[in-house]
C-alpha cells in the first residue's frame, strides 16, 4: 500500500503529466510491494503531489537552479508499512521511480539526468497504520489487498515480524507482542 508524497517545483510537470507519473508510479510501486495491481491495491495506493514555488526550494544554498541536475527537482516520499519490502525490493523501488519520472518527461536516463530527484522510502512501524477507527497491520493490509498468502512476500514478512517479536521479548520489551495488531479479519 504505497502511498506517495511528490514534492516538486510549481507547474513543473502538466497535468497530464501528473496523470501518466501518477499511473505508472501505482503500478509500479504496487507490483514491487504486492505483487499486484488490483482494483483492492488500487483503493489504498494514494499519490499526493505538493508544488513549491522556486523561491522556496534550494539546492546547494542557490534558488536559481545552478546546482539542479536535468530532469529537475523532485521529492518521492513513498511510505510504506514495515516489512513490507524486502531489502531486494528498497533498490527496485527508487530505480523504478526514476524511470517512470524520466519516462513522463520523455528523458534519456544518463549519469545526469535525474540526480536532482531524490526518493526516500519510509517504512512506518508495524501497528502504527490505521482507518475507519481501527488498526492495519501490514499482513491485514496485505489479506485486504490479496497479496499471496503462501508467497514469497508474505513468508518475508512473517519471517520479519517474528524476528522483531523474538528480538523484543528477549530485551524484555513490554508488550512486546506485535502481532496481535496484524491477527484480526478486515
Amino acid at each position: 500500500m504505497p502511498m506517495v508524497q511528490v514534492t516538486m517545483l510549481r507547474g513543473a510537470l502538466t497535468p497530464e503529466q501528473k496523470e501518466h507519473l501518477t499511473d505508472r508510479l501505482t503500478h509500479v510501486l504496487l507490483m514491487i510491494e504486492g505483487g499486484t495491481d488490483n482494483t483492492a491495491g488500487r483503493a489504498i495506493a494514494w499519490t499526493m503531489y505538493r508544488e513549491v514555488d522556486p523561491g522556496d526550494w534550494a539546492i546547494g544554498g542557490r534558488f536559481d537552479g545552478t546546482y539542479e541536475a536535468p530532469g529537475g527537482r523532485f521529492l518521492f516520499s513513498i511510505t510504506v508499512p514495515e516489512a513490507s519490502l524486502s531489502p531486494a525490493r528498497r533498490p527496485q523501488i527508487i530505480a523504478a521511480t526514476n524511470s517512470a519520472l524520466l519516462e513522463t518527461l520523455g528523458l534519456e536516463p544518463d549519469d545526469e539526468v535525474g540526480r536532482s530527484a531524490w526518493v526516500q522510502i519510509h517504512e512506518i512501524p508495524e501497528g502504527h497504520w490505521g482507518a475507519g477507527g481501527e488498526v492495519f497491520g501490514v499482513e491485514k493490509i496485505y489479506h485486504a489487498w490479496g497479496v499471496e498468502d503462501d508467497g514469497e512476500r508474505m513468508t518475508y514478512l512473517k519471517s520479519y515480524l517474528a524476528a522483531k517479536e523474538r528480538s523484543l521479548a528477549d530485551a524484555g520489551f513490554p508488550g512486546s507482542d506485535i502481532s496481535k495488531s496484524s491477527r484480526s479479519p478486515w
